[in-house]
């Protein structure tokens, strides 16, 4: 590629990205209904999630408010391990990330086990969920007693 070309094409690129537009803080006020359900449509089907506000207020929210924002919009899952997990959680979209990366969640008690189909929040310690998400592909129980960085279960 030519050398004005390749700059021309940076230049769109870093231009898209001056522009994107973060979500409205006021979305981090929205409430969940006690049961919700929503469908993630993917290049290979759908994908229906329920979450319920009493497996774990705090992440039921926050799930919630990542689905109004749009945060999922052309994201991918950027980790397919089978006979484990499957992880997505990053948008396609610099500024949304940005947002939302730095507002970590409050730790919840483990409530559910880790069984095929069940969704949970990803961590790497205490209160360091923010949007990243794994859905079990298989019953994994050593997830309900794993110690991460001092914290027990996800």
């Amino acid at each position: 590629m030519h050398k004005v070309g390749f700059f021309a094409l940076l230049m769109i690129f870093l231009t898209s990205l001056a522009h994107a537009q973060a979500p409205d803080p006021s979305i981090l006020m929205l409430k969940a209904p006690d049961t919700y359900r929503a469908i993630f449509k993917t290049t290979k089907g759908e994908i229906i999630i329920e979450a319920s506000r009493s497996w774990g207020p705090i992440g039921a929210d926050r799930l919630y408010q990542l689905i109004a924002s749009g945060f999922f919009t052309n994201a991918i899952f950027f980790r397919v391990e089978k006979n484990y997990v499957i992880q997505f959680g990053v948008s396609g979209s610099y500024a949304d990330n940005r947002f939302w990366d730095p507002k970590k969640l409050r730790d919840e008690p483990l409530k559910q086990k880790n069984t095929k189909g069940t969704i949970s929040f990803a961590r790497s310690g205490a209160n360091s969920r923010a949007s990243q998400l794994f859905i079990n592909m298989v019953d994994n129980p050593k997830l309900d007693t794993a110690i991460r960085n001092g914290m027990k279960g996800f």
